[in-house]
């Protein structure tokens, strides 16, 4: 694996350069870049496949997560008032056949 600062070859496991000493967990993170889980070079973080490996990388975004959570509590929130709906639907009805 390359160090995505200064490019010089380090081992696949380092977290620290022992050529210019950046810290993968900390700097590059905080920088935007991710690494490969298949090549473990260093890719940008809204990248969706790796530049040096083709690899499908899949960077979680909290604005993705909040859409998700947001269209389903939409969903959810259609089912439940039609439901509510329904049932007042057949109150009425009841209700109705009741007082003739």
């Amino acid at each position: 694996m390359l160090c995505p600062k200064c490019k010089n070859p380090i081992d696949d496991n380092a977290t620290v350069c022992e050529w210019c000493g950046a810290d993968f967990a900390t700097e590059e993170t905080e920088k935007g870049i991710v690494f490969c889980p298949k090549c473990k070079n260093s890719v940008k973080k809204e990248s969706a496949t790796c530049e040096w490996c083709g690899y499908k990388i899949r960077v979680e975004n909290k604005d993705d997560k909040d859409a998700e959570i947001s269209s389903w509590s939409t969903v959810w929130i259609a089912i439940l008032l039609a439901l509510v709906g329904f049932i007042l639907t057949l109150v009425i009805a009841a209700v109705a056949t009741q007082s003739q």
